[in-house]
Order: C-alpha cells, then sequence, then structure tokens
C-alpha cells in the first residue's frame, strides 16, 4: 500500500533553512558520511576512511584492493566514492540496532542488476540489501522483502532514498515519490557495509554513494521531508 503523500510533491523550501541545517539536526542520529570531509583526493584515489561525523565515531574503513575509489566533480560540485562491485566500506563494529530505524542516501546506479547490494546489516542476518535490485527497484529485508512500486532503477542515475523499518509499517520514499510501505520483518541492524552485503565484498554495487545517514529512530514524515530537501538542493536534484 501507499503512504498519503502525494506523488511527486513540491518540496517546500520553508521546511529547511538551509544555512546551515545538516542531518545532525535530527535526533538519534547514528552514523553520517558526507563527502565534504573527503577532501585531498584526485580522482581514482582509494579511500580507506570515510569519517562517520555523527558524532558517535563509527568510521566506515577499508583496505587494499577493497577499497572504494574517488570520483571528483561526481554530482553538483562534490565527489563521491564509486564501488567497482567487490570493493565496501565498513563500519566499526557496536550492538545491533533494533527498529524502529531509518536510513537516508543519495546513490547513482551503475548497471541495473539483481541482486546488488548497496547497505547491509551484517553479523546477524539483520538488515540486508538497501538495494539488492530486485526486478529494477530499491528494497529493504528485515526478515521480510519490502520492495519500492514507484519508481524503476535507471543505469547511471542518481537518487534519493529514505527508507523506515518498522516492521509491517516499514517503507520506502525514492526521490519524493509516494512511499511504498508493508512488512519488512522486524530484524535489528548489526553493521553497516557500504557497497558489500554482510560479507564484506560480497554481492558487491557497481555504483556511487555520495552521501549516508542512520537513524536509531522512526523519522517523522515531516523530518523525512527535512532530509529529502536537503539533498534535493545540495546536490540539484
Amino acid at each position: 500500500s501507499a503512504m498519503s503523500r502525494r506523488a511527486h510533491q513540491v518540496l517546500d523550501p520553508s521546511i529547511v533553512r538551509l544555512g546551515g541545517w545538516t542531518p545532525r539536526h535530527l535526533n538519534n542520529l547514528f552514523i553520517w558520511v558526507r563527502p565534504d570531509s573527503l577532501g585531498g583526493f584526485a580522482n581514482n584515489d582509494p579511500i580507506g576512511t570515510w569519517t562517520d561525523e555523527s558524532g558517535n565515531a563509527r568510521d566506515l574503513t577499508s583496505s587494499g584492493a577493497a577499497r572504494p575509489t574517488w570520483v571528483a566533480n561526481a554530482i553538483n560540485g562534490y565527489g563521491a566514492p564509486t564501488f567497482s562491485g567487490s570493493q565496501y566500506l565498513q563500519s566499526t563494529n557496536y550492538t545491533d540496532l533494533a527498529q524502529p530505524y531509518s536510513f537516508a542516501f543519495v546513490a547513482r546506479t551503475g548497471s541495473v542488476v539483481t541482486d546488488n547490494q548497496q547497505i547491509d546489516g551484517g553479523e546477524s542476518g539483520t538488515l540486508r540489501g538497501v538495494p539488492y535490485q530486485n526486478t529494477s527497484q530499491f528494497n529493504i529485508y528485515a526478515g521480510a522483502v519490502l520492495s519500492d512500486t514507484a519508481v524503476t532503477l535507471v543505469a547511471t542515475t542518481w537518487y534519493y532514498v529514505v527508507i523506515r523499518g518498522d516492521g509491517t509499517s516499514s517503507d520506502i520514499a525514492v526521490n519524493n515519490n509516494t512511499a511504498t510501505s508493508g512488512n519488512a520483518g522486524t530484524q535489528s541492524h548489526g553493521r553497516t557495509n557500504l557497497g558489500s552485503d554482510s560479507t564484506p565484498g560480497g554481492l558487491g554495487w557497481t555504483g556511487r554513494i555520495v552521501e549516508f545517514c542512520l537513524y536509531g529512530d522512526l523519522l517523522t514524515t515531516a523530518e523525512r521531508d527535512q532530509l529529502e530537501f536537503y539533498f534535493v538542493n545540495k546536490y540539484a536534484l
């Protein structure tokens, strides 16, 4: 079923004052990485650490050939890590994050392929496959599969996505379209792996991820709108 928000609704500029608003303005920010902290890289430089700016010191790290590489001026003047299918950035370990939780990210597809996985819960068989691109859709899995029905993914295209994990009341909103809601299961989130599934380097994502947030709470609809407005204006989406 779909939530009541209108597809392609116009985001109200009064929702967010961009002069200093960041995802840290919302409560219970668990992890936040953005391109602003990745200065000094040249094209194709490997990225070994993406600093967590949530204040929780949950940096995303990798080493050797598993490191994603930097693409300068990837979107609206910002560079971004790009993943080739066998690369990843893995968070420092932490106690499982029980539902409800919320994810928000901006990413560009490379090739739309079934079972490409972008974000995974790791350790406990937790939330995984966001997206794993089953039939070219964004999905959430936390014991059951919930697939977005509003947007069919297109290769080499940027998307901004907010996913809220709350059992039978989970939902996925892509590019401000009406959210798809339903049952995603009740599993906790155990570890963040950008670019792979729960085994780092497995079922890899081919594409770019420019910003990623994880909240240890269920974002309200108003808070989701604020994040979407922030993404749209920052990256000219």
